[in-house]
């Protein structure tokens, strides 16, 4: 590639100076609060803790250099302190600061080794070569990022807004159809009783991906592991309905499954009582929070509302259409938060490679950039 005029190719390393975080300042015995007569300090996860001196006075960025997300990167200023599984990067005299941050804080841009503990091999990405214009430039390619980001950083924030608005628009159309006049309050025991849950139940921090049964624990989702524990499998009758004792959450199951972890409870539906509006009358439920305690016996005490056959199922058909709206929404926000993404890192691929003009058609070839 062709460098525009006044850039340099040259290495990381000839243009920071680059150190390790102090190794001897452990996250765990320094505060987690601000406190007066504190410095600011970075750990691996970010800006998270306070320490008693500071190491560093002035601009420099702080690489997480320890896992899943080693190679996120922070922009530091002032007095502050990096410490152990860190690595610290001070700007020399031609490099500007911001320009540095937005040009490391990029997973990729780090050479990384390991799986189970993931780490950055900090030598070999301080020797990569980069493309450096004059400092001014630099300045005004940081001032054209930040104008362009700033409008894609409002989006995003949009569609999280977007996201918890149709999380709770489900919520909603459940409480509004299960206060209809059609609908009367009742006992949970008038609803659901408990179903005979398997003798053991598997480790889901030990177990494999690998095995006949899936587990089922208590989390949001079904835990990403399998097993051939026959002891742990739940083997009828379906549909049943397993409740979270910590989590407070509801999966509606039809097939076999092995339990996952001790906090699981399955639950059936009484005589009357079709298992899809069980699902979801109890998904009305509120239940106080009392962290990671137990909560059956909240749920058991709680009243559900409940209606002849004909209003259940008129409840499952709208939820079910409910649901199918929130998926589709859902996949529209998904879709655009990852375009989001592709269009941020096209914008610094440009910035990087001298593209980027502080024109309004920056965008329109950002999306060429994602289109190709």
């Amino acid at each position: 590639m062709t460098l525009p005029e006044g850039w340099r190719e040259t290495s990381l390393s000839s243009v920071v100076l680059a150190r390790s975080g102090n190794s001897s300042i452990i996250k765990g015995r320094n505060s987690a609060t601000p406190s007066p007569g504190l410095i600011q300090g970075y750990s691996a996860s970010g800006p998270d803790v306070w320490v008693e001196e500071a190491e560093h006075h002035g601009p420099g960025v702080v690489v997480s250099a320890v896992g899943a997300r080693c190679g996120k990167a922070f922009l530091a200023d002032g007095d502050w302190a990096a410490i152990a599984n860190t690595h610290v990067l001070i700007p020399k005299p031609c490099l500007d600061p911001k320009f540095l941050w937005y040009l490391v804080n990029d997973e990729h841009f780090w050479v990384r080794s390991g799986s189970a503990q993931p780490f950055l091999k900090v030598k070999a990405s301080l020797a990569r070569a980069i493309s450096l214009p004059p400092l001014i430039e630099q300045r005004r390619i940081v001032e054209i990022l930040e104008e362009h980001l700033s409008r894609l950083y409002a989006a995003e924030s949009y569609l999280l807004t977007a996201t918890t608005r149709n999380a709770n628009f489900i919520l909603a159309s459940l409480a509004n159809l299960l206060t209809s006049p059609d609908s009367r309050e009742t006992r949970f025991s008038d609803i659901l009783i408990p179903a005979a849950a398997p003798r053991g139940h598997v480790d889901v921090r030990t177990a494999g991906s690998e095995g006949r049964w899936p587990v089922v624990d208590q989390g949001g989702g079904s835990a990403a592991v399998r097993s051939d524990d026959e002891d742990a499998v739940y083997h009828g009758p379906f549909p049943v309905i397993a409740f979270g004792d910590h989590t407070r959450r509801f999966k509606k199951l039809d097939e076999e499954f092995a339990i996952g972890g001790t906090g699981v409870k399955l639950l059936l539906p009484a005589d009357g009582v079709s298992a899809e509006f069980a699902y979801w009358a109890l998904r009305n439920t509120r239940l106080r929070a009392r962290g990671y305690g137990r909560h059956f016996a909240l749920l058991r005490a709680s009243t559900l509302r409940i209606g002849d056959a004909q209003f259940q199922s008129s409840v499952v058909t709208a939820m079910n259409e409910v649901t199918d709206a929130h998926s589709r929404v859902n996949e529209g926000i998904r879709a655009q938060q990852s375009r989001s993404g592709a269009l941020r890192r096209a914008l610094l691929h440009a910035a990087f490679s001298g593209q980027l003009t502080g024109r309004p058609d920056d965008l329109d070839r950002a999306e060429e950039f994602v289109s190709a």
